[in-house]
């Protein structure tokens, strides 16, 4: 109990920035506009099927947030090709959260969420996968009516290709313009019809490929069909990119003073590899009309090892560095993404003990870099579910 009390104080001050008798570092410290958290699809899962009790649930959780300090919560919308608001015309209701008997017919649990959030001067970016489907399973529950089903049933009946299958899942097919439209649409909807302050993509692009086996090529065979002269990855980027400009625009013509962002894998060789994500950074970043802000996963702690012994190159301090020099001369803001659900948990990184394990304050520390770096002006915390462990463990 002890250990828990010390990490919650110690991320309770990071985020409030409160008055510490500990001696200030001498440096001007950035100040952080987005102190956020990520709501998933998972937190969506765990809340109640009463209506009423889903209300006092969602009080206690955004007046939580607005407790510790934090101003965003970016809030799942769209996880697996599925909808967690009511007014979706593209997408079915996700299995994820149900509209129970016990919720009124003009009830909207998002429309919800939104208005309390707003209450407490705390924004909701609506949080976007925009390629996943998800297992064999979520495939097989698709409901009849919705234009997922449609696109099944055409792949079935007509040979189409609006959704693949690969390593035992499924995603919507990034190289076809009626999935790029129907995404962006129904991304241009919910900002018509809901009160929200910006559009949020995470991690979901491409998946991992290997385009020397035919079973894994996943599109390779709509680039053969296309006659593009692009190289294949150069077109697979290009597929993302047609996506992620389609929103942009989409965003801030619906939305006033609205943010597009992105939150991608934080080891930037690996996300510019050839084999999965696929995405253009160099592009997004140094060019107006893709996002205003990118918030990279920096996932790992200050002391990750390599077999060798040695500190790993995607070690915290020198991760977020990469990104620094990435942004340079960009109008892109710069958020950091905090790995909170490892906090005090037996992370595997190359240590004899593992150093999420032998310190109480690495998230604190991470935002003191962050404060460091004028770069960087922002960080989020995955996820609220950990947020909340620690809370119910320390109350």
């Amino acid at each position: 109990m002890k250990k828990l009390s010390m990490i919650f104080f110690a991320v309770l001050f990071a985020f409030t920035s409160c008055v510490s008798t500990k001696k200030q570092p001498e440096f001007q410290e950035t100040p952080l506009d987005v102190k956020g958290v990520w709501f998933s699809f998972y937190d969506w899962a765990s809340l109640p099927q009463d209506e009423n009790e889903f209300k006092e649930s969602v009080k206690e959780i955004v007046a939580g947030i607005k407790k510790i300090g934090l101003n965003v919560i970016f809030l799942h919308a769209h996880s697996h090709s599925d909808s967690y608001y009511k007014e979706s015309t593209y997408f079915p209701l996700s299995s994820y959260i149900s509209y129970a008997a016990d919720f009124s017919e003009d009830f909207d649990p998002y429309e919800f969420f939104i208005q309390q959030a707003h209450e407490q001067g705390i924004q909701v970016h609506a949080w976007f996968n925009p390629y996943r489907v998800g297992s064999d399973t979520q495939f097989s529950r698709i409901q009849e009516g919705s234009l997922l089903y449609e696109w099944k049933e055409s792949d079935e009946e007509k040979g189409s290709r609006y959704i693949l299958h690969h390593r035992g899942a499924w995603y919507l097919n990034p190289s076809s313009i009626e999935i790029l439209n129907a995404v962006t649409n129904s991304i241009r909807e919910m900002c018509r019809n809901y009160n929200i302050d910006g559009v949020h993509f995470d991690d979901y692009f491409y998946p991992e490929m290997n385009d020397s086996d035919e079973s894994l090529s996943f599109d390779k065979i709509d680039w053969e069909s296309s006659g593009s002269e692009k190289t294949l990855e150069q077109w697979r980027r290009d597929n993302v990119s047609a996506l992620v400009q389609s929103v942009y625009e989409a965003v801030h013509e619906e939305l006033e003073d609205g943010v597009f962002g992105i939150s991608p894998a934080g080891n930037i060789p690996r996300l510019t590899g050839s084999q999965q994500f696929l995405v253009d950074l160099e592009k997004w970043i140094h060019n107006p009309g893709y996002i205003d802000y990118i918030l990279p996963q920096i996932y790992w702690g200050f002391e990750p090892r390599l077999a060798s012994g040695a500190t790993a190159p995607w070690a915290f301090e020198d991760c977020l560095s990469s990104w620094v020099s990435l942004l340079q001369d960009s109008q892109v803001k710069l958020y950091a993404g905090l790995a909170l659900y490892r906090l005090n948990t037996d992370v595997k990184d190359g240590n004899e003990v593992s150093e999420w394990l032998r310190y109480d304050d690495i998230i604190f520390r991470q935002i003191e870099c962050c404060r460091r770096e004028n770069r960087v002006t922002g960080f989020s915390l995955f996820d609220w579910r950990d947020l909340k462990k620690i809370e119910n463990k320390v109350l």
